[in-house]
């Protein structure tokens, strides 16, 4: 299943303890490793909860890094052609260090952007910070499988696998949205991009953001 984190502030530094009780809310998502990048100015954070599934070495864990060490990867999901996109990047040039689908999402995106969309099949929530571009590239699966939420409150971006890690980062995000909870009793969920509470929102299926550091 895994779970991922996200967190970048526009002033202020990260309190790292904070940031991982925040990741240990989703700990059942993920019991097999966890992992946590922060940058040098403590202004972004990532985490990961790991179940491993297809490559099982400890060098599959995330936050997964390029050799080059300019950009990072939290994934949840599955890319199914990945052994195909791998032989294709494979001569291209690149050389792979594990089995993961993982490192070939990341690859994928290193070679062909936001492109890459265009060519991975799977389920997927992920995240890529592209320390070249100063950017976040937040992406979605076609049918929305696997869930991600966000906030772009007052300049700083928080994304998740669930709402909880969330409010944990930022109670002033747990003003409910009233709508979505009379939608949510009469239908059974809340509909569209929205969450539960009015300033988070869901990624929607087959969308991808980009957040401008």
């Amino acid at each position: 299943m895994c779970g991922i984190l996200g967190l970048c502030l526009n002033a202020g530094k990260i309190e790292e303890n904070i940031f991982l009780d925040a990741l240990n809310l989703m700990h059942h998502r993920g019991p097999d490793a966890e992992g946590v990048h922060v940058n040098s100015s403590k202004t972004i954070s990532l985490g990961f909860k790991r179940l491993s599934i297809i490559d099982l070495s400890d060098h599959a864990n995330q936050p997964f890094y390029s050799p080059c060490k300019n950009f990072i990867l939290i994934f949840n999901g599955e890319i199914y052609n990945f052994k195909y996109l791998k032989k294709q990047l494979i001569n291209k040039g690149y050389i792979f260090s594990t089995n993961s689908d993982s490192e070939v999402l990341l690859n994928s995106y290193i070679e062909w952007g936001n492109k890459c969309l265009d060519t991975i099949k799977g389920m997927f929530a992920f995240a890529i910070l592209d320390m070249n571009k100063n950017e976040i590239f937040l992406a979605r699966d076609f049918a929305g499988e696997k869930p991600l939420y966000y906030s772009d409150h007052n300049g700083c971006l928080y994304f998740s696998s669930e709402l909880k890690p969330i409010i944990y980062l930022n109670g002033n995000l747990k003003k409910l949205n009233s709508e979505q909870i009379i939608n949510y009793f009469s239908a059974g969920y809340v509909s569209g991009d929205s969450s539960i509470f009015s300033n988070i929102q869901k990624l929607p299926p087959a969308h991808s953001l980009t957040y401008n550091l």
